[in-house]
């Protein structure tokens, strides 16, 4: 009897350990390598929001200009590091080149078809028996203007036609009844009701565990290094510990794909996107997930305790935090809520780096001149919420060959200027 087929996944986060699920429920024996902690990068300590009406990809029209007022200031949404700007030249015009309405359409359709089957895939992962902390109690959106409230209602009438539900208007009563304690200034709000959120922490744990009950190795502290190929076909990862042999290959490794994908003759413009968090034990302030809106802060409440987050930074992949951005947390959030000073001291600060690209949508597909590697990274801050799709999208390809699911958008090669025969043949077994 023939051995199970040894996948290797580069990375430990979300992605990689959902990608993990999918090919050991399929029979793989699989290898996750991770150069730190499981789960200790940018799926630690985000909002944990699994939500499909968020279907939109960050360049946007319009976002350039608006941005120009944000980003010389640290408190802002949206900061530009003046220091790291000359590093990101390249990727910023890329980005900016992809701020018109025809790009935003198209990225908005393809990652809310993309999104059609989030919800029924975290529905078979508990199925499945991995143990989570997860909510099902919506999004509610809370405005300062009304004309941002009514742009933002146009966009989730829109993403309902892909089956993500309509928002219902709060005004009133019955806004102050769904979130108590909301400012005076917040002038209405919107329920998206099928949305969920889970603690991510908890995911991670609970991905960890069913893996390891079922064999496959997990193993920190491995930097992949580069790769070992023989032909069109890759061989093992050199790492940090040694070369580790395998049959198929997944590139899941967050913002820190970018080398290993140049290492195999694929360039990946990514960038790091950084966002903060602030965690709370005790009682949450929250009745359920919120976004305030203007601000780019959420907020998640959990079975014991609750989470701030938000903000984008763009200041290289160094790793160092502001804790000017752990400010403009506390002090958005009072923008909104009647909070004193003091219930927002202390908590758990946390800095993420989520993988960014300059289309706003993920990499997902083979690598190029590669018959048995594969991409998944730059979901920018869908990557708890798109998770079971890219592990669904990787699982088949690696064991049918094809998949069901038009990922043409979302092709790793897509940034290369002249794509030559390789990334060509790679393209078409993307759209199989």
């Amino acid at each position: 009897m023939a051995a199970s087929p040894r996948t290797v996944i580069i990375g430990g986060g979300v992605i990689g350990l959902m990608c993990a699920h999918a090919l050991c429920a399929r029979g793989h024996r699989v290898t996750v390598l991770e150069r730190g902690a499981i789960g200790g990068g940018c799926s630690f300590g985000n909002a944990g929001w699994i939500v499909p009406s968020f279907s939109a990809p960050i360049p946007a029209p319009g976002l350039t200009l608006r941005s120009l007022g944000w980003m010389l200031r640290a408190d802002s949404p949206f900061h530009l590091s003046l220091r790291a700007a000359p590093r990101l030249t390249r990727w910023l015009w890329q980005f900016r080149s992809h701020c018109n309405p025809h790009d935003y359409q198209h990225g908005l359709h393809a990652l809310a078809e993309l999104n059609r089957t989030t919800l029924q895939g975290y529905d078979a992962l508990a199925a499945d028996g991995v143990r989570f902390e997860m909510h099902r109690s919506g999004v509610l959106f809370v405005f300062l203007d009304e004309r941002e409230l009514q742009a933002v209602h146009a966009r989730l009438r829109v993403l309902a036609q892909y089956g993500h539900g309509q928002p219902r208007l709060l005004r009133g009563p019955a806004l102050h009844a769904a979130q108590p304690g909301l400012n005076a200034k917040v002038v209405g709000g919107l329920l998206a009701e099928s949305e969920r959120h889970v603690r991510p922490d908890s995911l991670i744990a609970g991905l960890a565990a069913h893996l390891r009950d079922a064999g496959s190795e997990l193993r920190e502290q491995v930097q992949a290094l580069d790769w070992h190929s023989h032909g069109d076909r890759i061989v093992g990862v050199r790492t940090s510990q040694g070369t580790v042999p395998g049959e198929y290959f997944v590139l899941a490794a967050g913002v820190h794909s970018a080398a290993l994908a140049q290492r195999a003759g694929l360039a990946l413009p990514l960038q790091s996107g950084k966002g903060y968090s602030l965690s709370f034990d005790g009682p949450s302030l929250l009745r359920q997930p919120l976004d305030m809106a203007e601000a780019g802060i959420v907020g998640s409440p959990y079975e014991h305790g609750w989470r701030l987050a938000g903000t984008m930074e763009l200041s290289g992949t160094d790793g160092a935090a502001d804790p000017r951005r752990i400010d403009s947390l506390r002090r958005g959030t009072r923008r909104y809520l009647e909070l004193s000073e003091a219930t927002l001291s202390g908590g758990r600060a946390w800095m993420g780096q989520r993988p960014l690209t300059p289309d706003g949508l993920p990499a997902i597909g083979p690598l190029p001149g590669l018959r048995n590697g594969y991409v998944a990274t730059g979901h920018a801050m869908l990557g708890m919420t798109l998770a079971p799709v890219t592990a669904q999208l990787v699982s088949d390809w690696i064991t049918e060959g094809r998949n069901d699911i038009d990922a043409r958008a979302f092709a790793p090669g897509r940034f290369e200027r002249q794509p030559d025969a390789r990334a060509a043949d790679a393209s078409a077994r993307s759209a199989a």
